[in-house]
């Protein structure tokens, strides 16, 4: 009955054919789970979880209202620094006008060390920053990201973890039943 259960285990759904290869949609049963699988034409495979809106929307929400304080404190921050920086060191202004460099006919004008100066105004701050602030903003702005790889990754934890119940399902009811025929044999 265990090893039949398996073959119920997947229930196939929707099939793509694109011109990359085919994408198949299933959904396992036991976690209730759905998952996409794509097979490209050059032979490899690959499989992902596909995680519903509401999951996800509410793990973003989650993960930046976790980080919400650091973000906007991050910000202020960065804006102080970046007002102390630009009192200390004025942005490049144009020497001259005469265009920097010429692109397909079009005069480019750009303050000679601009760029330096965008460089080290970011050095300035990112030196200056906390890393518990520069921490939570990563996590604040990327939070769309890491809610996917952490749902994912439970998606994964669960789909496994059944799996490895039922082999120690099956496992235990291998022995059980050599056991039996054992005590049979011997008469026991």
């Amino acid at each position: 009955l265990l090893l039949l259960m398996f073959t119920f285990r997947w229930e196939d759904g929707q099939e793509k054919t694109t011109d990359k290869g085919i994408i198949t949609y299933k959904h396992d049963r036991w976690t209730g789970q759905d998952f996409i699988k794509k097979y490209s034409f050059t032979g490899t495979q690959t499989e992902s979880p596909s995680l519903d809106e509401y999951s996800l929307s509410l793990k973003v929400n989650q993960i930046k209202q976790e980080n919400e304080t650091g973000h906007k404190d991050y910000e202020k921050l960065e804006n102080e620094l970046i007002s102390d920086f630009e009192r200390k060191t004025p942005k490049p202004t144009m020497e001259s006008d005469s265009p920097r460099t010429i692109n397909w006919g079009f005069a480019v004008f750009a303050p000679p060390g601009t760029a330096e100066w965008e460089k080290d105004k970011n050095s300035y701050v990112s030196s200056q920053m906390p890393a518990n602030l520069s921490s939570s903003h990563s996590k604040w702005i990327g939070a769309e990201d890491i809610a996917k790889s952490e749902l994912a990754e439970r998606y994964y934890f669960t789909r496994n973890l059944a799996t490895c119940i039922w082999v120690i399902l099956v496992v235990i009811s291998v022995l059980w039943t050599w056991r039996s025929y054992v005590k049979q044999k011997r008469g026991v």
